[in-house]
C-alpha cells in the first residue's frame, strides 16, 4: 500500500525541529532538499502565492535595499533566528557583508586548515587575501598528507609569487599535527606555519577571552562588515551565526560555546566556521617560515 504524508509548515528558525526532524538542506540553486532517501522538500516563496497582492510584494522586495536580513528570511525564504542576542556573530552582520565586493584585496595571505577524519565531521580549508575569502576545499574522512596537498594547491593557485608570505592557520588536534608537520617538511617558500591548539594555544587578549576558540570567533565578528564571503557558502553561514556564548563563571571572560555541545544543539559540527575563523585570526606568536 502506497503511503504519503505531506507536511506544511513556515519556519523561520534555523533549529526549529522540522529542519532537524527531516533533514532539511539548503541546495546550491536556492531551493532545499532532505538528506533521508523517503522525505521531498518543496521549498516555496511568495513568488508562488497567487493570492498576494502587489502592495504586499513590493514590500517584500523592498527589504533588498532597506534591510538585507528581512530580504534574505523573509523574501527569499531562507532560514533565520528568532534572537541572536546569545551568539557571538549575530545573523545580522553576515548578511549584509554577504553583498560586499573587493575588487583589489590588499594584505596578507592567510590560510585556515581545521582537520577531520573520522565520523561525519568535514575536514575544511580556506584562503583569503586580505579580507577577501578566496576559496574553500572541503573533504570527507581526509589524512594529514590530503590536507597538506590542498593546502600546498590553494597557494600555489593564488599566490603569484613565491616571495609573498602565507600565513597557515592549522588546528593540530589529531590528524592536524600530522598535515602541519608535513607542510613543514615541504619547506614551502615563505609559508609560515601556525600549530593552533584549540585547548591550550594562549589568548593574545586572556582579560576578555576565555580560550583561543573565543578569541578568533569574535576576532570574525569585528571583521566580518567589510569582508568579502564566498558567495553562497550558505553551510559556514549557518555555523558561524549559531555558535553561542556566556561568560565564564568568576571572571569576565567571554567564553564560547563548547564544540560538543555546538554538536549537540545543532547536530552539526561547526567544521567550516572553525576553518573560516582560523584562516582569518593571527596568533601572538607567528609561527617561522620553513624558507625566508
Amino acid at each position: 500500500i502506497h503511503k504519503e504524508m505531506i507536511v506544511s509548515f513556515n519556519p523561520i528558525n534555523v533549529d526549529h525541529w522540522v529542519k532537524k526532524r527531516f533533514a532539511v538542506e539548503d541546495s546550491a540553486d536556492g531551493r532545499a532538499y532532505s538528506r533521508r532517501d523517503d522525505v521531498y522538500v518543496l521549498k516555496t516563496t511568495y513568488k508562488d502565492n497567487k493570492f498576494i497582492d502587489e502592495a504586499y510584494k513590493k514590500l517584500l522586495e523592498s527589504y533588498k535595499e532597506t534591510d538585507p536580513y528581512f530580504y534574505d528570511v523573509y523574501t527569499k525564504g531562507n532560514w533565520g533566528v528568532i534572537g541572536d542576542n546569545n551568539v557571538i556573530v549575530p545573523y545580522s552582520l553576515v548578511y549584509k557583508a554577504k553583498d560586499n565586493v573587493i575588487e583589489s584585496p590588499e594584505g596578507q595571505y592567510g590560510v585556515g586548515i581545521d582537520p577531520a577524519r573520522y565520523g561525519d565531521d568535514e575536514a575544511v580549508i580556506y584562503i583569503r587575501k586580505g579580507l577577501k575569502t578566496l576559496k574553500k576545499l572541503v573533504y570527507k574522512k581526509s589524512d594529514g598528507f590530503d590536507l597538506a596537498d590542498g593546502a600546498q594547491t590553494l597557494i600555489d593557485e593564488f599566490r603569484t609569487d613565491q616571495s609573498i608570505k602565507v600565513f597557515c592557520n592549522i588546528d593540530i588536534t589529531g590528524i592536524g599535527s600530522s598535515c602541519a608537520d608535513i607542510l613543514k617538511r615541504r619547506k614551502l617558500p615563505n609559508v609560515y606555519i601556525n600549530e593552533i591548539n584549540f585547548g591550550g594555544t594562549e589568548t593574545k587578549d586572556p582579560d576578555k577571552h576565555a580560550n583561543i576558540v573565543t578569541e578568533m570567533y569574535f576576532n570574525i565578528k569585528r571583521l566580518v562588515p567589510d569582508m568579502e564571503l564566498l558567495k553562497n557558502d550558505e553551510q559556514m553561514f549557518t555555523e558561524l551565526t549559531r555558535r553561542q556564548y556566556t561568560i565564564k563563571e568568576g571572571t569576565s571572560q567571554y567564553l564560547a560555546e563548547k564544540k560538543v555541545d555546538f554538536k549537540k544543539r545543532i547536530e552539526k559540527s561547526p567544521d567550516n566556521a572553525d576553518a573560516f575563523a582560523l584562516c582569518h585570526y593571527v596568533p601572538g606568536k607567528v609561527g617561522r617560515a620553513a624558507v625566508k
